[in-house]
Parts: structure tokens; C-alpha cells; sequence
């Protein structure tokens, strides 16, 4: 470790030197290429500038124009403002100096040499061949011919004394870098790798602390570390593990599928054990084999990719697991076997229910029909009327027997038929019911409340049997009211469940018996006080029932009563 920091800092200063080495050469060169790039873009428009500007003059005089040397010296005098010496010149098609000025942007001081001093100075420093000295030129023009060309010419040899001053500040300045990167650098690095250690040893205290084994393996499957819960769990020591194979930790069967994946992985980069919680099988130092919970993570440690795992014995947790998998496997079995007695008992009952009520029918036709021809007889020997109420009473029990037996075999049927899942509008279906009540009894007042465009999924069959139940019923107990009042209606449960009500102002029932409303052949009136079988409401319980629903009742005696039901959405 004190090798590789050693190594960290000895880095870092070489990089500090290679950083303030550029810094030095940087500045410098960066100047003077500025520099000569933006003189040249100048000295380039001003020849293409001058050079249309002289175009013209020799298109008006193409004869003369070379030796009007006045006017042309005029015309190319301090075009441009700059602190470099500049010249700026006219030379014909065969490379003659026609006119040539000079600019030296001397102090007044040097300005009372004499003219020709001065000339032969400005000649010298501005000669084309010179290596100090920059030039652009462009083409003069007469008709579309080239006629000579007009040049611009700086020297160059202040800017590189410019160039010289920056390369002394930049001198200065990389070694004031220098000074700063090899100094707050390697100390800051110091405290960094200090902080590395620290952090290390805490990592290494709190992974030999924690109650899971942990493992840390290279790619190739060397390990790494092995703390101490590991070394519990294996019954190995970390010194006869890390720097081994994973493999020692598993038993021979599965070595083989390790080492496939971590060949591909690199390659494939599918990575379908990382990030889960796997079930695994482990091998002890004594050769014992016992199931493992495993999570294995990925991580990069110097660029080379490792791998984390935690682990932990589940032998009792898997043992416990099985027990509770045979317990529930018994109870589906038991579950299944008393779920066909129960459906062969309720097959045997509606089986039953069928054959008593069609058995009942012979009997009862031939009561029904006796009674008839009774009647007739007793009718022509002039019957007291005793013998008449007597009759009236045998063909009345008759009557009621065979509306009993029909309600019987309708409820005995439902358990058999087969829905037929349809789009079912419960608003036209409770006129119809209710249109038929009041064709039954058309002198009854009743107010009609019906919400509309309630639809539903069903079986229009049984829901019109329901709605035939609840509806009559409320026309029924209503009976004795002035003025009737009778409403079908949607509303939303808590959860947003669509709850149907039929609400009617009628008798009403104690709610203390409302457990026997659903049952078949339970009545809460009398038949003296309204007639019935007391199969409606059962019915209207197994059709809900069907529909995946449930139906409950509200009431007060006196107070009418509402019934609610639900539809699932899916038949039963």
C-alpha cells in the first residue's frame, strides 16, 4: 500500500511539470500565432481593399496610369493603422516597383533623420526577402487582365520582442503552477489517501463485523477476502481461501457451469446471476452439502472487474419451508376432496329437489282435476255451503301447492343453467316487469322512478328473473300505500362499485329477521297479509350469485324496504 501511494505522488508530480512545461510554451506560441494570424487577415483585406480602389484608377487611364506616380503614392499612404513597420507598394506585370511608400511608426525623435535615411532604413527593414518581414498582395485589374499587383509588407521583429516579454511572464507563471501543483496537490493527495485508509479499515471492520458471510473474487473466480462469518459458514480459514479458486466452496457438480459463466460473461455481459437472490447449493470444509441464500453484486477496483457476494445458511429456513409446502399440498387435497363431496351432495340435493317436485306434479294434477269434476257434481245436487267452502279450500291448497312446486324447480334450475354473458340494459328490463304489474292492477296509483341507460354484463334471462322478484315484491308490499312509490336506481359504493337499489315505501320488515329473508320458504308477513311462496328472494340471492354479486336489504316495519345488489364481472 505505502509503494503504491508512494507511487500516486511521484505521478502527480511528474503531471505537475508536464502542466506547467506547457503553461510556458503555450502562452508564448499562442501569442505570436494570434498575432500573425490577425495582422495577415489585416494586411489581406487591405491588398484586396487598395487593389479595387487602384482597379478603377487604371481603368480610367490605362494608357497613363504608370506614371501618375503622385496620385498613386496618395492613394496607398496610411490605409490602415498598426504598431508594426509596414510598406506598402504598386509593382507592373513585370514585377516593377512602380510607387512605394513607407510607414516605420517611428517617435518624432527619429522622425529628423533625413528623407533619404530614412528611405534607405524603411528599404532595408522592408524588403520582401527579408525573414522578418509578412506580406499579402492582390491583383490589379484593367478590362479583366492583370496589370501588375499591390502589396502590403510588415516586419515582424517587435512583435517577436512582444512575443519574447509573454514568454518571460509565462516562464514566471508555469513555475509559480509548478510550485502549486507540486506542493497543494501531493499534500491534498496525502490527506486523500490517508482518508483512503481510514475508510478501508472501516470497510474491513465492518465486513468482518456483520453476521453474513461475504466474498469478494476477481474475475477469474481468485478470491479476495473471506470474513469471518464466511469462514464460519465454510468451516475454512480466510488464509486457506483467499488466493484460491471459488470453486473450493462448492460442490463438483456445479464447478463446471461457473467457470462457463465466467468465461462468457465478459463477452456476453449477460448478467443473469448478478443482482439476485439465489438459491444455491454450498459444500462445507467436511465435504457437507447445504442450500445457501446468495446475492451477488458487481464492482470495479482499479479499472479490473470484481465480484461481492453475501450469503447465508438457509438449511432450517428451507427445511421449515418444506414442511409448510406438505402442509398446504395436504390441505389442497383435503380442500379438493371435500369441494366434490360438497358438489356431489349439492348435485344429489338438486337431483332431489327435481324429482320431488316433478314427482309431486302427478298427485297434485290428479287432486286438482278430481276437485274439478267434485265441484261439478256437487254443483248439480245443490251443495251446502259447507260442503262449497270445503271444495273452495281443497282447490286453493292445490293452486298454492303447484305455485310451490314451480318455485322449487325454477330455484332447483338456476344451480344447472349455463349464462350467457350479454349486454343487458337494467332500465328497459324494470319497465317491462313494472308494465306488467300495472296491467295486472291498472286502478293502482304508483309513482315510477326508473334511472335510465343502466347496463350491465349478464344473462338477460336470470337478470329479468331478478328483476321480476325484487320489482313485483315491491309492488306487492306496497300495496296497501295511497299513493305507491316504486325507484330502480344506480349508486357508487366506497370503492367506486356501481350498487343497484329497489326502493319501494311499503310494509317494510324488522331487520332483526333479516337473516331469514334469503332463505327459500321464509316469509316475514302472512299469507292473509300478502301472498307468496318465499322462493323469490332466494332466487333473487342465487342469481346474484351467479353474476359473481352480492344482495343485502334495508328496512324499518312501516318504512318500505330497499334492496341492494352488485354484479361481478364474471359469471360463477
Amino acid at each position: 500500500m505505502r509503494d503504491r501511494n508512494a507511487n500516486l505522488i511521484r505521478t502527480t508530480t511528474r503531471w505537475a511539470s508536464v502542466i506547467a512545461g506547457l503553461i510556458a510554451l503555450s502562452l508564448p506560441l499562442g501569442f505570436l500565432m494570434q498575432a500573425l494570424q490577425s495582422n495577415l487577415a489585416a494586411m489581406r483585406e487591405e491588398a484586396k481593399y487598395g487593389a479595387s480602389n487602384l482597379s478603377r484608377v487604371i481603368s480610367a487611364n490605362p494608357d497613363y496610369w504608370q506614371f501618375e506616380a503622385a496620385r498613386l503614392q496618395e492613394l496607398i499612404k496610411d490605409m490602415t493603422e498598426t504598431s508594426l513597420p509596414e510598406s506598402r507598394r504598386i509593382v507592373d506585370a513585370t514585377g516593377r516597383v512602380i510607387v512605394q511608400s513607407f510607414e516605420s511608426k517611428e517617435s518624432d525623435e527619429h522622425a529628423k533623420h533625413t528623407e533619404a535615411e530614412e528611405a534607405a532604413e524603411a528599404a532595408e527593414s522592408l524588403d520582401p526577402h527579408h525573414l522578418l518581414v509578412i506580406s499579402r498582395k492582390a491583383p490589379l485589374m484593367d478590362s479583366g487582365k492583370v496589370v501588375g499587383h499591390y502589396e502590403v509588407l510588415r516586419n515582424v521583429q517587435s512583435l517577436l520582442l512582444e512575443t519574447a516579454l509573454v514568454g518571460l511572464l509565462s516562464l514566471f507563471l508555469g513555475a509559480m503552477v509548478l510550485l502549486i501543483l507540486r506542493v497543494y496537490p501531493v499534500r491534498a493527495l496525502k490527506r486523500t489517501l490517508a482518508t483512503l485508509a481510514n475508510e478501508k479499515e472501516r470497510a474491513e471492520v465492518t465486513m468482518n463485523s456483520i453476521g453474513d458471510a461475504v466474498i469478494t473474487v476477481t474475475a477469474a473466480g481468485t478470491v479476495n477476502s473471506f470474513n469471518p462469518a464466511a469462514a464460519k459458514l465454510f468451516g475454512h480459514t480466510a488464509d486457506q481461501v483467499v488466493g484460491h479458486d471459488i470453486k473450493m466452496l462448492m460442490p463438483q457438480a456445479y464447478r463446471h457451469a461457473l467457470d462457463s459463466y465466467l468465461e462468457r460473461y465478459p463477452h456476453t455481459g449477460q448478467a443473469y446471476l448478478i443482482g439476485l437472490e439465489l438459491e444455491v447449493t454450498a459444500q462445507r470444509s467436511n465435504g457437507e452439502i447445504f442450500p445457501m441464500e446468495l446475492r451477488i453484486s458487481e464492482f470495479y477496483l482499479e479499472g479490473r472487474r470484481q465480484f461481492i457476494g453475501s450469503m447465508r445458511d438457509i438449511s432450517e429456513r428451507k427445511l421449515a419451508r418444506d414442511e409448510i409446502l406438505a402442509l398446504n399440498a395436504s390441505l389442497e387435497e383435503r380442500v379438493q376432496q371435500r369441494t366434490a363431496q360438497l358438489q356431489a351432495a349439492n348435485q344429489e340435493l338438486e337431483a332431489f329437489s327435481y324429482s320431488v317436485s316433478h314427482d309431486l306434479r302427478t298427485p297434485l294434477s290428479s287432486i286438482a282435476g278430481f276437485s274439478g269434476l267434485l265441484g261439478k257434481e256437487i254443483a248439480a245436487n245443490a251443495p251446502s255451503e259447507r260442503s262449497q267452502h270445503y271444495l273452495a279450500r281443497i282447490r286453493a291448497g292445490a293452486s298454492q301447492m303447484g305455485e310451490l312446486i314451480d318455485a322449487l324447480l325454477a330455484l332447483a334450475q338456476l344451480s344447472r343453467t349455463s349464462l350467457r354473458w350479454d349486454s343487458v340494459d337494467l332500465s328497459a328490463l324494470a319497465h317491462k316487469v313494472l308494465s306488467v304489474s300495472h296491467e295486472r292492477e291498472p286502478d293502482r296509483q304508483v309513482a315510477l322512478d326508473i334511472q335510465p341507460d343502466m347496463v350491465v354484463q349478464g344473462d338477460a334471462l336470470l337478470l329479468r328473473q331478478l328483476l321480476d322478484n325484487l320489482l313485483s315484491n315491491a309492488w306487492k308490499f306496497s300495496g296497501k300505500q295511497a299513493q305507491a312509490r316504486i325507484s330502480f336506481r344506480c349508486d357508487s359504493g366506497a370503492d367506486g362499485e356501481a350498487v343497484y337499489a329497489v326502493q319501494d315505501n311499503g310494509a317494510g320488515f324488522d331487520m332483526a329477521y333479516s337473516e331469514k329473508l334469503f332463505g327459500a320458504f321464509q316469509r316475514l308477513h302472512t299469507a292473509a297479509d300478502f301472498a307468496g311462496t318465499g322462493i323469490g328472494l332466494a332466487t333473487v340471492q342465487r342469481i346474484v350469485a351467479r353474476h359473481g354479486g352480492r344482495v343485502w336489504a334495508e328496512s324499518f316495519p312501516g318504512g318500505g324496504a330497499t334492496f341492494y345488489f352488485t354484479l361481478g364481472t364474471q359469471a360463477l
